[in-house]
């Protein structure tokens, strides 16, 4: 016989309550941060201690806090990895000693080439007069 409806649930697991067994991955992924533990352990004895295998034995203890592995790990990744750099990209550094007619030119031979390497027709090219933009006003260039 059923249970009657709106009948509240009772017996069986609770709600968020982890498998006996857990997944193969979950396995793997303690049995690696207990490996890289232990290597770090094992790779620095205790008058070889510096600053930097201390805080990376602090963020691979899986026992420690999540805070304090988190402020080691911040501490400790100046060390591991280079801090990237911005870099200022000037287009205005780049100078062709050819002019727009050349440039123009050279890009149809190369886009011809390229379309006869592939075995295709040559594209049609679209004629137009030159526009300069300057401080966002267009000006006809001719």
């Amino acid at each position: 016989m059923p249970r009657p409806q709106g009948l509240p649930k009772t017996g069986g697991r609770l709600k968020g309550t982890p498998n006996k067994r857990p997944p193969p991955l979950a396995i793997a992924l303690q049995e690696a941060r207990e490996k890289a533990l232990q290597e770090a352990r094992d790779s620095v004895t205790a008058e070889q201690l510096d600053a930097h295998s201390l805080l990376r034995m602090v963020y691979l203890d899986p026992e420690q806090p999540i805070e304090v592995r988190i402020d080691a790990a911040k501490a400790a990744i100046g060390y591991e990895l280079p801090k990237l750099n911005a870099i200022d990209a000037r287009i205005d550094a780049v100078s062709h000693p050819e002019g727009a007619a050349d440039l123009v030119f050279r890009e149809r031979q190369l886009l011809g080439r390229t379309f006869r390497g592939l075995g295709l027709p040559s594209p049609k090219v679209i004629e137009a007069d030159e526009v300069i933009v300057s401080d966002g006003a267009v000006v006809d260039g001719t």
